[in-house]
């Protein structure tokens, strides 16, 4: 295999998973979740059965975290807004909420100083 390519990986040797992690990076708005092992256990588990009416409902919100508090925003929402606001040499200054809020108060001579990267 040449250089940089991935190599099949031995499912024998690879460790159970602890957490599952999902991350959206979304064009206006991104999130996270984050489950246990416990989460696949119980969806297998449910799979016993071919008969969708035998099926068990499983309380998602139990084995499933996600953010919904986010700085800038008070009322609860599962993302944060996809926007990074950085200074003239090249520092981080805000992201999420508080990148787009930042930069639509700040004044237009004050935005030239800076670099705002957000979807419209």
């Amino acid at each position: 295999m040449g250089q940089g390519q991935s190599r099949p990986v031995d499912l024998e040797n690879v460790h159970p998973l602890k957490h599952q992690v999902a991350i959206d990076f979304g064009t206006s708005h991104s999130g996270f979740a984050v489950s246990g092992h416990d989460f696949a256990e119980a969806l297998s588990n449910n799979m016993n059965s071919t008969a969708l009416t035998a099926l068990q409902p499983i309380q998602i919100e139990y084995y499933v975290k996600y953010r919904t508090a986010w700085p800038g925003v008070m009322e609860p929402y599962p993302k944060t807004r996809t926007a990074l606001l950085y200074n003239r040499s090249g520092q981080l200054i805000e992201w999420g909420n508080m990148a787009f809020t930042q930069y639509l108060i700040m004044t237009r001579a004050v935005q030239a100083e800076h670099v705002a990267a957000r979807s419209t």
